[in-house]
């Protein structure tokens, strides 16, 4: 989930976090993926929008728009397994960004469909923690595959 602020203060603006003094009114926004606490100062000043992850199908569309060379299944599939980890709740979630990023580096490495091992070889354009890697490593790649898969196959 990414997390939207704007900044509508009529005064001076000082926003020590964000290096901005202003004598004009700016229209700041700001986006979190809270890995940074925001202070109270900033939170004041801010109107909250909070913006769900798209649906799968929302997100293929995506998908197919930016990489229309991807075959529909293959797009299925990365679409399912993002899915697959946003439901893990990994330390941070993959947002759309890194949907795109792993189609690209999936494309480069002329994957034909998800397996294993280019997964494996792929992985830390998807997942940017460490600890997020592992576990999927770790865990049962092939049973994630095949969830991935199936729920790929249904409209």
């Amino acid at each position: 989930m990414r997390h939207f602020y704007w900044n509508f203060s009529e005064y001076q603006i000082t926003i020590p976090e964000l290096d901005v003094n202003r004598k004009r009114k700016p229209y700041v926004i700001i986006t979190s993926n809270r890995t940074r606490e925001l202070s109270d100062a900033l939170k004041r000043r801010c109107l909250y929008q909070w913006l769900e992850y798209p649906d799968r199908s929302r997100e293929r569309d995506i998908l197919h728009q930016k990489f229309p060379q991807l075959s529909k299944t293959l797009s299925d599939e990365i679409t399912s397994f993002v899915h697959e980890m946003r439901d893990m709740n990994m330390i941070k979630n993959p947002g759309i960004a890194e949907t795109l990023d792993w189609a690209q580096a999936l494309i480069a490495l002329d994957a034909m469909a998800l397996e294993p091992e280019i997964i494996q070889q792929s992985l830390g354009v998807l997942l940017k923690h460490q600890e997020d890697i592992q576990r999927i490593q770790q865990g049962d790649l092939k049973k994630i595959i095949q969830d991935t898969r199936r729920k790929a196959s249904q409209p």
